[in-house]
């Protein structure tokens, strides 16, 4: 690959929860996955797009898996990239963190 097409691609890859990340670098089917419960959060970060980095520190304390930030959506998931009985709980802390990080 040249080097703004391999760029590009580990750019895309970053969207990825790991092992499916993995799997696709390795040329492998990756086989869709029926989840029954995952928790989302969508943060509108109009105003507060410095805060993003910050964000990106919270949800990797919480173990909250970042989709991706499109414009000024911040857009994170719990129970998507590895099983937590406690996601519900994990995207809240994640929130209640985000709130006190916009109000500070």
């Amino acid at each position: 690959l040249g080097a703004g097409r391999k760029q590009r691609t580990l750019s895309q890859m970053r969207h990825f929860p790991e092992r499916v990340a993995h799997a696709l670098r390795k040329g492998q089917t990756v086989e869709p996955e029926m989840l029954d419960c995952v928790s989302i959060l969508f943060c509108d970060t109009a105003g507060f797009g410095w805060l993003v980095p910050q964000f990106d520190t919270l949800a990797a304390k919480h173990d909250v898996f970042k989709v991706e930030t499109k414009g000024t959506q911040y857009v994170a998931v719990t129970n998507l990239h590895c099983h937590q009985a406690d996601h519900s709980l994990r995207i809240g802390a994640f929130a209640r963190d985000v709130m006190v990080c916009m109000s500070a």
